[in-house]
């Protein structure tokens, strides 16, 4: 965003849906993006255990595995959905 020249105000702003007053991503969730991206890095990339995560950033393990819980059942948001084949081969 920097490297675009993005006004600053807009890469600080702090995520949300903006369905009502002071609502943010990270209260919805329960957890801030940080960790919440350490996490996932852990879970994800680097598919470690729940438990390993939970030691290596220091997160409770009842944390960690409500991440892998939600990760699990948002894999639908991830998915490219199917195309309609209309010729042999799809452009």
């Amino acid at each position: 965003a920097k490297n675009l020249k993005i006004p600053q105000a807009i890469i600080s702003k702090i995520p949300t849906a903006g369905f009502w007053k002071d609502q943010t991503d990270e209260d919805e969730i329960g957890i801030e993006y940080s960790l919440l991206d350490v996490i996932l890095y852990g879970l994800v990339d680097l598919k470690m255990h729940p438990v390993d995560v939970s030691k290596a950033v220091g997160a409770p393990l009842d944390l960690v595995r409500r991440v892998l819980e939600m990760n699990r059942k948002n894999i639908h948001k991830r998915i490219t959905p199917p195309i309609p084949k209309i010729r042999k081969k799809n452009i």
